[in-house]
């Protein structure tokens, strides 16, 4: 049996290099939904990381300029 690989909202995150707040963000506003939380974490799957992603780009396209977190 094959397990699908799970992504934390961190992993996520540096994934799609947009800071943590923005992925919960689309979270609350329904836009995107955490598959589930593991041990208290949310997670995601692969297909939930690729609409993060499509929904990102539409709310770029939409005139917001992307924001980048702070290489440290």
């Amino acid at each position: 049996m094959q397990t699908e690989t799970l992504y934390t909202i961190g992993e996520v995150a540096r994934q799609l290099d947009v800071p943590q707040h923005r992925i919960t963000y689309l979270i609350q506003r329904g836009r995107a939904s955490e598959t589930f939380r593991l041990a208290g974490r949310r997670v995601f799957t692969k297909q939930d990381v690729d609409h993060i992603a499509t929904q990102l780009n539409h709310t770029n396209s939409a005139g917001r300029p992307p924001r980048r977190k702070e290489k440290q």
